[in-house]
């Protein structure tokens, strides 16, 4: 033969596979569990730019929901120049 074997081949664990399919159902359980907890901020969004307040009726859509390319109509400020509204503070 081409080759030699210096004895027997080492047996797998027995708990290693069934770990890695134990830990990668925890990985995706947290991802769901993520996506069901996701929580929306129930007041306004206000662009720190020009002071636009994002209206999610008239976009029927949340703005955590919105993609990211999204821009504020008034001054084209990208998605992260908005703040959540808090009465008349920003923050």
């Amino acid at each position: 033969p081409a080759f030699s074997t210096l004895g027997p081949s080492p047996a797998p664990l027995a708990g290693a596979s069934s770990q890695a399919t134990t830990a990668a159902a925890g990985q995706r359980g947290v991802a769901v569990a993520r996506q069901a907890a996701k929580e929306y901020w129930e007041g306004e969004w206000i662009c720190a730019d020009c002071g636009y307040i994002y209206n999610e009726r008239a976009y029927s859509q949340k703005f955590e929901d919105l993609q990211a390319g999204f821009k504020c109509p008034m001054c084209s400020a990208p998605r992260r120049r908005f703040a959540r509204k808090l009465g008349d503070k920003i923050g």
